[in-house]
């Protein structure tokens, strides 16, 4: 059982982490605005997009089990929960992987048919993959 001090803030931040997720996707959009080609697909398509998901889902996240719920919910409930949980577990890895492609199409040009071919080679945490990535994210 939660505290009243942590059910306010599950209360405040199942208002708050929304928006901030639909503002986050708003200035990915505009970002894709200054780019072209499979990086702005992978920007709007990949993250922007999937950042939605993971808002409706934070949305059934609430709606269907409240921090405060003091009764077992039902199999229907817990399914649906499950679902949401699997959408919201999917689009974060999504996000991470076209992360990573918008950053082989932006960053490195000249290796692109190389990713292609290894597609496998290509993620945020792949062995020798950090060499492509800015410097302030390491």
């Amino acid at each position: 059982m939660y505290t009243k001090r942590q059910l306010s803030q599950f209360k405040e931040q199942s208002i708050t982490e929304p928006i901030e997720l639909k503002n986050l996707a708003m200035s990915v959009l505009a970002k894709a605005e200054t780019l072209s080609g499979k990086s702005k697909e992978h920007a709007i398509h990949g993250i922007a997009r999937r950042l939605l998901v993971i808002r409706e889902c934070l949305f059934s996240f609430f709606e269907l089990l409240p921090p405060d719920i003091l009764l077992e919910p039902k199999n229907e409930t817990r399914q649906k929960v499950n679902v949401n949980l699997h959408a919201f577990l999917i689009n974060v890895c999504g996000i991470l992987d076209n992360m990573a492609w918008l950053l082989v199409y932006e960053k490195e040009p000249n290796r692109i048919r190389y990713f292609e071919k290894n597609k496998i080679k290509v993620g945020l945490f792949r062995t020798g993959f950090h060499q492509y990535l800015p410097n302030n994210w390491i």
